[in-house]
Protein backbone atom coordinates (compact mmCIF):
# COMPACT_ATOMS: atom_id res chain seq x y z
CA UNK A 1 0.00 0.00 0.00
CA UNK A 2 2.84 2.36 0.94
CA UNK A 3 4.65 1.58 -2.31
CA UNK A 4 1.51 2.46 -4.29
CA UNK A 5 1.18 5.72 -2.36
CA UNK A 6 4.80 6.64 -3.04
CA UNK A 7 4.32 5.80 -6.71
CA UNK A 8 1.18 7.97 -6.86
CA UNK A 9 3.05 10.89 -5.23
CA UNK A 10 5.93 10.50 -7.68
CA UNK A 11 3.57 10.46 -10.66
CA UNK A 12 1.73 13.53 -9.34
CA UNK A 13 4.98 15.45 -8.79
CA UNK A 14 6.20 14.52 -12.27
CA UNK A 15 2.93 15.76 -13.77
CA UNK A 16 3.18 19.03 -11.84
CA UNK A 17 6.80 19.53 -12.95
CA UNK A 18 5.86 18.75 -16.54
CA UNK A 19 2.99 21.23 -16.47
CA UNK A 20 5.22 23.88 -14.89
CA UNK A 21 7.91 23.33 -17.53
CA UNK A 22 5.32 23.50 -20.28
CA UNK A 23 3.92 26.75 -18.84
CA UNK A 24 7.43 28.22 -18.57
CA UNK A 25 8.13 27.29 -22.18
CA UNK A 26 4.88 28.84 -23.35
CA UNK A 27 5.59 31.99 -21.32
CA UNK A 28 9.08 32.24 -22.80
CA UNK A 29 7.70 31.85 -26.32
CA UNK A 30 5.07 34.51 -25.65
CA UNK A 31 7.73 36.87 -24.32
CA UNK A 32 9.84 36.21 -27.42
CA UNK A 33 7.07 37.40 -29.76
CA UNK A 34 8.02 40.99 -30.59
CA UNK A 35 5.58 43.90 -30.52
CA UNK A 36 4.13 44.70 -33.93
CA UNK A 37 6.12 47.43 -35.64
CA UNK A 38 5.27 50.37 -37.89
CA UNK A 39 8.51 52.12 -38.77
CA UNK A 40 9.38 55.14 -40.88
CA UNK A 41 12.60 57.02 -41.60
CA UNK A 42 13.80 60.61 -41.62
CA UNK A 43 16.52 61.17 -44.22
CA UNK A 44 19.17 63.83 -43.73
CA UNK A 45 17.89 65.73 -46.77
CA UNK A 46 14.34 66.20 -45.49
CA UNK A 47 14.57 67.07 -41.81
CA UNK A 48 12.29 70.12 -41.93
CA UNK A 49 9.71 68.38 -44.14
CA UNK A 50 9.62 65.36 -41.84
CA UNK A 51 9.13 67.50 -38.74
CA UNK A 52 6.22 69.25 -40.43
CA UNK A 53 4.51 65.96 -41.34
CA UNK A 54 5.08 64.10 -38.11
CA UNK A 55 3.16 66.63 -36.03
CA UNK A 56 0.07 66.58 -38.24
CA UNK A 57 -3.12 64.73 -37.36
CA UNK A 58 -6.22 63.96 -39.40
CA UNK A 59 -9.32 63.89 -37.20
CA UNK A 60 -7.17 62.61 -34.36
CA UNK A 61 -5.08 60.12 -36.35
CA UNK A 62 -1.57 60.47 -37.68
CA UNK A 63 2.07 59.45 -37.25
CA UNK A 64 2.06 60.23 -33.52
CA UNK A 65 -0.37 57.37 -32.81
CA UNK A 66 0.31 55.28 -35.90
CA UNK A 67 4.03 54.54 -35.98
CA UNK A 68 5.99 52.61 -33.35
CA UNK A 69 9.55 53.32 -34.52
CA UNK A 70 11.25 56.31 -36.12
CA UNK A 71 14.73 55.82 -37.64
CA UNK A 72 16.97 58.84 -38.14
CA UNK A 73 19.13 58.20 -41.21
CA UNK A 74 21.73 60.76 -40.18
CA UNK A 75 24.80 58.59 -39.53
CA UNK A 76 27.47 57.07 -41.77
CA UNK A 77 30.42 54.70 -41.18
CA UNK A 78 34.10 55.19 -41.82
CA UNK A 79 36.34 52.42 -43.14
CA UNK A 80 38.01 52.09 -39.75
CA UNK A 81 34.68 51.62 -37.94
CA UNK A 82 34.02 55.20 -36.97
CA UNK A 83 30.53 56.69 -36.93
CA UNK A 84 30.00 60.23 -38.19
CA UNK A 85 27.08 62.32 -39.31
CA UNK A 86 26.08 62.54 -42.96
CA UNK A 87 27.16 65.91 -44.36
CA UNK A 88 26.20 65.97 -48.03
CA UNK A 89 22.93 67.79 -47.34
CA UNK A 90 24.20 69.54 -44.24
CA UNK A 91 24.88 67.63 -41.05
CA UNK A 92 21.88 67.02 -38.83
CA UNK A 93 22.38 69.13 -35.74
CA UNK A 94 22.30 67.79 -32.20
CA UNK A 95 19.21 69.93 -31.65
CA UNK A 96 17.50 68.23 -34.62
CA UNK A 97 18.29 64.83 -33.17
CA UNK A 98 17.01 65.92 -29.76
CA UNK A 99 13.80 67.22 -31.33
CA UNK A 100 12.99 63.85 -32.93
CA UNK A 101 13.94 61.85 -29.82
CA UNK A 102 11.83 64.12 -27.61
CA UNK A 103 8.89 64.03 -30.00
CA UNK A 104 9.03 60.25 -30.31
CA UNK A 105 9.26 59.63 -26.59
CA UNK A 106 6.33 61.95 -25.96
CA UNK A 107 4.11 59.57 -27.96
CA UNK A 108 5.66 56.26 -26.94
CA UNK A 109 7.60 55.90 -30.20
CA UNK A 110 11.06 54.32 -30.19
CA UNK A 111 13.63 56.46 -32.00
CA UNK A 112 16.50 54.62 -33.66
CA UNK A 113 19.95 55.65 -34.84
CA UNK A 114 20.07 54.69 -38.53
CA UNK A 115 23.55 53.98 -39.91
CA UNK A 116 23.72 54.03 -43.71
CA UNK A 117 26.32 53.91 -46.46
CA UNK A 118 24.37 55.72 -49.18
CA UNK A 119 25.39 59.33 -48.84
CA UNK A 120 27.24 59.22 -52.17
CA UNK A 121 25.70 56.13 -53.75
CA UNK A 122 25.52 52.78 -52.00
CA UNK A 123 29.18 52.28 -51.09
CA UNK A 124 29.49 48.62 -50.15
CA UNK A 125 33.32 48.65 -49.91
CA UNK A 126 32.97 51.37 -47.25
CA UNK A 127 30.37 49.38 -45.33
CA UNK A 128 32.33 46.14 -45.66
CA UNK A 129 35.51 47.71 -44.33
CA UNK A 130 33.58 49.00 -41.33
CA UNK A 131 31.92 45.69 -40.47
CA UNK A 132 34.98 43.49 -41.13
CA UNK A 133 38.39 44.97 -40.30
CA UNK A 134 36.76 47.76 -38.30
CA UNK A 135 34.09 45.57 -36.67
CA UNK A 136 35.05 45.97 -33.02
CA UNK A 137 35.43 49.72 -33.28
CA UNK A 138 32.27 49.96 -35.39
CA UNK A 139 30.16 48.16 -32.78
CA UNK A 140 31.64 50.20 -29.95
CA UNK A 141 31.09 53.51 -31.75
CA UNK A 142 27.50 52.66 -32.67
CA UNK A 143 26.73 51.83 -29.05
CA UNK A 144 28.42 55.03 -27.87
CA UNK A 145 26.34 57.15 -30.29
CA UNK A 146 23.16 55.30 -29.37
CA UNK A 147 23.70 56.06 -25.71
CA UNK A 148 24.94 59.62 -26.19
CA UNK A 149 21.75 60.75 -27.92
CA UNK A 150 19.28 58.67 -25.92
CA UNK A 151 18.29 56.49 -28.88
CA UNK A 152 16.14 53.42 -28.23
CA UNK A 153 18.17 51.26 -30.58
CA UNK A 154 19.84 51.02 -33.97
CA UNK A 155 18.63 50.48 -37.52
CA UNK A 156 21.35 49.13 -39.84
CA UNK A 157 20.89 50.32 -43.43
CA UNK A 158 24.09 49.09 -45.09
CA UNK A 159 23.28 48.24 -48.71
CA UNK A 160 25.25 46.86 -51.62
CA UNK A 161 24.40 46.34 -55.28
CA UNK A 162 25.45 43.19 -57.14
CA UNK A 163 26.36 39.62 -56.26
CA UNK A 164 27.66 40.05 -52.73
CA UNK A 165 26.64 36.74 -51.19
CA UNK A 166 30.29 36.06 -50.41
CA UNK A 167 30.05 38.77 -47.75
CA UNK A 168 27.08 37.20 -45.97
CA UNK A 169 29.03 35.49 -43.19
CA UNK A 170 30.99 38.64 -42.32
CA UNK A 171 27.81 40.73 -42.29
CA UNK A 172 25.99 38.21 -40.07
CA UNK A 173 28.98 38.12 -37.71
CA UNK A 174 28.83 41.90 -37.39
CA UNK A 175 25.08 41.88 -36.75
CA UNK A 176 25.52 39.19 -34.11
CA UNK A 177 28.18 41.23 -32.30
CA UNK A 178 26.07 44.39 -32.50
CA UNK A 179 22.91 42.57 -31.39
CA UNK A 180 24.59 41.29 -28.25
CA UNK A 181 25.54 44.82 -27.21
CA UNK A 182 22.22 46.43 -28.18
CA UNK A 183 20.18 43.78 -26.39
CA UNK A 184 22.45 43.92 -23.33
CA UNK A 185 21.38 47.56 -23.09
CA UNK A 186 17.72 46.54 -23.37
CA UNK A 187 17.33 48.25 -26.74
CA UNK A 188 16.14 47.41 -30.25
CA UNK A 189 18.06 46.34 -33.37
CA UNK A 190 16.50 46.32 -36.84
CA UNK A 191 18.08 45.93 -40.26
CA UNK A 192 17.06 46.97 -43.77
CA UNK A 193 17.17 44.31 -46.47
CA UNK A 194 16.52 43.96 -50.17
CA UNK A 195 13.23 42.23 -50.79
CA UNK A 196 14.38 39.44 -53.12
CA UNK A 197 17.46 37.30 -53.76
CA UNK A 198 19.71 39.98 -55.26
CA UNK A 199 22.09 42.56 -53.75
CA UNK A 200 23.02 42.72 -50.07
CA UNK A 201 21.65 41.96 -47.63
CA UNK A 202 18.84 39.99 -49.29
CA UNK A 203 16.11 37.43 -48.62
CA UNK A 204 18.54 34.52 -48.69
CA UNK A 205 20.28 36.01 -45.66
CA UNK A 206 17.11 36.27 -43.59
CA UNK A 207 17.26 32.82 -42.01
CA UNK A 208 20.62 33.68 -40.44
CA UNK A 209 19.59 37.21 -39.44
CA UNK A 210 16.07 36.88 -38.02
CA UNK A 211 17.17 35.05 -34.85
CA UNK A 212 19.62 37.88 -34.08
CA UNK A 213 17.52 41.01 -34.60
CA UNK A 214 14.20 42.49 -33.52
CA UNK A 215 13.04 43.25 -37.03
CA UNK A 216 13.90 43.15 -40.73
CA UNK A 217 12.55 45.88 -43.00
CA UNK A 218 11.98 44.51 -46.52
CA UNK A 219 12.64 47.44 -48.85
CA UNK A 220 10.33 46.53 -51.72
CA UNK A 221 8.06 49.58 -51.56
CA UNK A 222 6.19 49.99 -54.90
CA UNK A 223 7.61 46.69 -56.19
CA UNK A 224 5.54 44.79 -53.62
CA UNK A 225 1.78 44.66 -53.10
CA UNK A 226 -1.10 42.65 -51.67
CA UNK A 227 -2.08 41.53 -55.18
CA UNK A 228 1.30 41.73 -56.87
CA UNK A 229 2.54 38.71 -58.87
CA UNK A 230 4.57 35.78 -57.50
CA UNK A 231 7.42 36.73 -55.13
CA UNK A 232 6.31 40.39 -55.06
CA UNK A 233 3.12 39.55 -53.14
CA UNK A 234 3.00 40.51 -49.46
CA UNK A 235 2.09 36.93 -48.60
CA UNK A 236 5.21 35.66 -50.39
CA UNK A 237 7.32 38.02 -48.27
CA UNK A 238 5.66 36.68 -45.14
CA UNK A 239 6.22 33.09 -46.28
CA UNK A 240 9.92 33.78 -46.82
CA UNK A 241 10.18 35.00 -43.23
CA UNK A 242 8.64 31.74 -42.03
CA UNK A 243 8.41 31.35 -38.27
CA UNK A 244 9.86 34.84 -37.87
CA UNK A 245 7.14 36.67 -39.82
CA UNK A 246 6.22 38.71 -36.72
CA UNK A 247 9.68 40.29 -37.05
CA UNK A 248 9.11 41.29 -40.68
CA UNK A 249 8.13 44.80 -41.76
CA UNK A 250 7.10 45.12 -45.41
CA UNK A 251 8.05 48.33 -47.18
CA UNK A 252 5.33 50.74 -48.39
CA UNK A 253 6.04 53.90 -50.42
CA UNK A 254 4.67 57.17 -49.07
CA UNK A 255 5.06 58.85 -52.47
CA UNK A 256 2.44 57.05 -54.61
CA UNK A 257 -1.37 57.02 -54.36
CA UNK A 258 -1.49 53.44 -55.62
CA UNK A 259 0.88 50.66 -56.73
CA UNK A 260 0.63 47.06 -57.87
CA UNK A 261 -3.09 47.50 -58.56
CA UNK A 262 -4.24 48.79 -55.16
CA UNK A 263 -4.53 52.15 -53.40
CA UNK A 264 -2.56 53.12 -50.31
CA UNK A 265 -5.58 52.37 -48.14
CA UNK A 266 -6.15 48.97 -49.74
CA UNK A 267 -2.49 48.04 -49.27
CA UNK A 268 -2.56 49.09 -45.61
CA UNK A 269 -5.80 47.17 -45.03
CA UNK A 270 -4.02 43.91 -45.94
CA UNK A 271 -2.03 44.15 -42.71
CA UNK A 272 -5.27 43.74 -40.77
CA UNK A 273 -6.22 40.49 -42.50
CA UNK A 274 -5.81 37.03 -41.05
CA UNK A 275 -3.46 36.31 -43.94
CA UNK A 276 -1.06 39.01 -42.74
CA UNK A 277 -0.68 37.58 -39.26
CA UNK A 278 1.56 39.94 -37.31
CA UNK A 279 3.64 41.30 -40.18
CA UNK A 280 4.47 44.98 -39.69
CA UNK A 281 4.85 48.03 -41.94
CA UNK A 282 7.94 50.00 -43.02
CA UNK A 283 7.12 53.35 -44.66
CA UNK A 284 9.66 55.25 -46.77
CA UNK A 285 9.78 58.06 -45.79
CA UNK A 286 8.47 60.43 -43.09
CA UNK A 287 7.65 63.19 -45.56
CA UNK A 288 4.49 61.23 -46.52
CA UNK A 289 4.54 62.95 -49.90
CA UNK A 290 1.35 61.54 -51.40
CA UNK A 291 -1.96 63.03 -50.26
CA UNK A 292 -3.34 59.58 -49.44
CA UNK A 293 -1.23 59.79 -46.27
CA UNK A 294 -3.01 63.01 -45.30
CA UNK A 295 -6.22 61.15 -44.47
CA UNK A 296 -7.93 59.74 -41.41
CA UNK A 297 -8.81 56.56 -43.33
CA UNK A 298 -5.19 55.54 -43.90
CA UNK A 299 -3.84 56.53 -40.49
CA UNK A 300 -6.73 54.98 -38.59
CA UNK A 301 -5.90 51.65 -40.25
CA UNK A 302 -2.20 52.10 -39.54
CA UNK A 303 -3.10 52.65 -35.90
CA UNK A 304 -5.13 49.45 -35.86
CA UNK A 305 -2.06 47.61 -37.13
CA UNK A 306 0.03 49.18 -34.39
CA UNK A 307 -2.47 48.17 -31.72
CA UNK A 308 -3.07 44.63 -32.95
CA UNK A 309 -1.42 42.18 -30.54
Amino acid sequence: MRLRLLLLVAITLAAIQSAAAQYATQSALAAAVPPRKVITWVAAYCIAAAKAQLVKTYSGYGPRNGITHLALQFFKPTKSGGVGRATRYGAASSSDIKWFVTWGHKYGIKVLLCIYNGENGWDWPLAKAAFTTGKTAFVNNLIDKMNAFGFDGIDVDLEGIGDLNGDKDAYVSFIQALAERVHLAGKTLTIDSFHYIYNAPNQDWWAALFPLVDGINSMGYEELGRNAPTWQKYLAQKSKAGAYSAKLQIGLPSYFPSWQGNTTLEQVQWFRTTQAGRVGIAIWDARFLDSSWATKSVWSYVRLVRLQP
